[in-house]
C-alpha cells in the first residue's frame, strides 16, 4: 500500500499524535489491562469499599492479584468497578496490586491500607460554600481531581487549641499533578500555605489557637501533563490525605526577669539525646513512653555491609504501630520501613561510620502499653540482584530469557547461585551459577509445548554458597511511575515478578 505513508504524512500533527496514543494503548492492552489509577487508592483495615480502576478495558471482567491475600478485589458488573474487601489483619501501609487477563498483567499499582476511618471525596463534591465536614480525628480523606475541578475543600471542626497535621500523598501514588495544601479560617483568612517541594508531597503542621471551624483546601496544579505534542490525557489526580490533631500543652507563665536574676541556682540546661548501644546480632526490648517519644540505638558499620532489622509489636501483643528508621550520626534520615505491626528493613551502609536505629510510634502514639522488641541480625557482606523488568510472558513451547545483574561488595570473594521460585506448572528455569568475577547471568524460562495458560507471581532467589547457613537475597526490579520522579513512589521496587503463560493459538484453518 504505497499510498498510506503519504496520506499519514499529510495528517495534522494533532491527528498523528492521537494515532500514536491509540497505537500505544492498543499495544499496552495486548500485553495486559491498562491500569491508570485506583480510586480510592486505599481503605481502612477490616472494611469493604467500592474502587474504580481507571483505564480502557477492552475485556471485562479482569482478574486481580494483590501482595497480601487479605486484600480481595471482586469485579463488579460495570467496567472498571470493583468491590474490595480488606481483612483486619492486613498490615498498615502500601501494597501492590496487579490487574491481569489471559494475555498479560498490568504494571503494579499502589493500594494503601490505613488504620483510621476514611472518607471519599469525588470531583465536584466540594467547594468553599459546601465543603465536606471532617469533625473526627484522625481521618484519612481519599480524593480525585480531574482537569475541570482543580480545588477541593474540607470543612474542619477542631476541638480546641491543637497542632493540626495534614499529610498528603499524591506524587507518591504517581498522580500527574502536584498538590498544594492551604489552611483558612472560617472567615477565609489564610493561616498556612504549603507548596510541595519538587517531586514530593506537602506536609502541613500548623498550630491552631482555638476551637472552631476551618477550611482546608487541596489545590492541584493547573499544568496538566502532556504525553505527546498536542495531546492531553484524560488524567485523574488521586490523593490520600491523613488529618490528625495533637493537643498543645498549656503554656507555663514566664517568671519576671528580676526573679531570675536573684536566683543563683538557676542554670541553663540542654536535653541530651540518649543513644543506647545496639548489639549485633541481638534482641532488645523497649517502650515508647511517653507518647510521641522515640528510642535510639547506635552502632558502627562498614561500607557496603548489609543489615536486617525487625521491630515486633503486633506479634507480641503490643498496641504500638511502630516505625523503624535508620539515621546517620547527624540524625539525617537514610531509610525507613512503613509503619505496621512488625516492620522490617533490609539496609546497606553507604560508607564506614556511626549510625542510629530509631523506633517510634506512628502518628505520635505510644504509652506504657506500647512495648516493642527490636531484632538485629549480624551484618553480612553486600550483594544484590537487579532485573530490568518485572513482567514477563511466554508461549507454550517457547522461551524467555531473564537477565539478572549482580552487584557485590568491592573485592568480595563470593559465588552466587540464582534460582527461580514459584513458576507455573510446565515452566522450568535451570539454576545458574555466577563465579566471583561474573556481573550478569541469564535465567532461561522454557515452557512445555502443552503448558496450560497461567498468570502468577514468581521470585528469583540469590544464594551465596560456601556459608552455613547460606546467605540469601531476592532479586528486585525497579518500579517506575509515569509521572513521579525516580524513587518517589511509596513502593519503588518489587521482588515479586509476574509470568503469563499465554493460551495456545487456535489451529490454522484448513481448506
Amino acid at each position: 500500500m504505497t499510498g498510506e505513508p503519504a496520506l499519514v504524512g499529510r495528517w495534522p500533527a494533532l491527528h498523528r499524535a492521537a494515532l500514536a496514543l491509540c497505537l500505544a494503548r492498543a499495544a499496552l492492552s495486548a500485553a495486559g489491562p491498562p491500569l491508570d489509577f485506583l480510586f480510592p487508592a486505599g481503605g481502612q483495615q477490616g472494611t469493604t469499599l467500592s474502587v474504580l480502576a481507571g483505564g480502557r478495558f477492552e475485556t471485562w471482567p479482569v482478574s486481580v492479584w494483590s501482595d497480601d491475600p487479605g486484600i480481595v478485589f471482586r469485579p463488579g458488573a460495570s467496567n472498571g468497578q470493583f468491590q474490595v474487601e480488606i481483612a483486619g489483619a492486613v498490615p498498615v501501609g502500601p501494597h501492590l496490586v496487579r490487574l491481569y487477563h489471559d494475555q498479560g498483567a498490568s504494571a503494579p499499582a499502589q493500594f494503601v491500607v490505613g488504620e483510621f476511618p476514611e472518607r471519599i471525596v469525588r470531583p465536584g463534591d466540594t467547594n468553599d460554600a459546601a465543603a465536606v465536614l471532617i469533625d473526627q480525628f484522625p481521618t484519612t480523606v481519599n480524593g480525585l481531581i480531574r482537569p475541570s475541578t482543580q480545588t477541593q475543600t474540607l470543612h474542619l471542626t477542631l476541638p480546641g487549641a491543637c497542632l493540626l497535621r495534614a499529610r498528603l500523598c499524591a506524587v507518591a501514588l504517581d498522580s500527574p499533578l502536584p498538590v498544594t495544601l492551604e489552611l483558612l479560617s472560617a472567615a477565609s483568612n489564610r493561616l498556612a500555605l504549603v507548596e510541595p517541594p519538587s517531586g514530593h508531597d506537602p506536609d502541613l503542621a500548623q498550630p491552631v489557637g482555638q476551637a472552631g471551624d476551618y477550611l482546608l483546601r487541596i489545590v492541584a496544579s493547573t499544568n496538566a501533563p502532556v504525553l505527546s505534542p498536542g495531546t492531553v490525557p484524560d488524567f485523574a489526580a488521586v490523593y490520600r490525605l491523613t488529618i490528625g490533631t495533637e493537643m498543645l500543652p498549656p503554656v507555663a507563665p514566664i517568671p519576671a526577669i528580676s526573679s531570675l536574676l536573684v536566683r543563683p541556682d538557676v542554670i541553663m540546661w540542654h536535653p541530651a539525646i540518649k543513644v543506647r548501644p545496639l548489639a549485633l546480632p541481638g534482641v532488645t526490648r523497649g517502650t515508647i513512653d511517653p507518647r510521641g517519644s522515640e528510642v535510639d540505638y547506635g552502632f558502627n558499620a562498614q561500607g557496603q555491609q548489609r543489615f536486617f532489622f525487625r521491630v515486633r509489636a503486633a506479634s507480641i501483643g503490643s498496641t504500638l504501630v511502630p516505625t523503624l528508621q535508620i539515621l546517620d550520626a547527624e540524625r539525617n534520615p537514610l531509610a525507613e520501613a512503613s509503619p505496621g505491626g512488625d516492620p522490617e528493613l533490609l539496609w546497606t551502609a553507604p560508607a564506614d561510620g556511626y549510625y542510629l536505629v530509631a523506633v517510634l510510634g506512628a502518628q505520635g502514639r505510644g504509652g506504657a502499653q506500647a512495648p516493642f522488641q527490636l531484632e538485629a541480625q549480624a551484618p553480612q557482606p553486600f550483594f544484590r540482584a537487579v532485573v530490568p523488568a518485572h513482567t514477563f510472558r511466554i508461549e507454550p513451547g517457547g522461551t524467555n530469557v531473564i537477565t539478572v545483574a549482580l552487584v557485590r561488595a568491592p573485592n568480595a570473594e563470593m559465588v552466587l547461585h540464582a534460582v527461580a521460585l514459584g513458576l507455573p506448572v510446565g515452566v522450568q528455569a535451570p539454576p545458574q551459577a555466577a563465579p566471583t568475577e561474573t556481573t550478569k547471568l541469564r535465567l532461561v524460562l522454557t515452557a512445555d509445548p502443552d503448558a496450560k495458560p497461567a498468570n502468577q507471581p514468581f521470585r528469583i532467589s540469590l544464594i551465596r554458597v560456601g556459608q552455613v547457613p547460606p546467605q540469601t537475597d531476592l532479586a528486585r526490579a525497579e518500579l517506575k511511575g509515569r509521572y513521579a520522579p525516580p524513587g518517589a513512589l511509596l513502593i519503588n521496587e518489587t521482588d515479586q515478578f509476574w509470568l503469563t503463560v499465554l493460551p495456545k493459538p487456535p489451529p490454522a484453518a484448513t481448506r
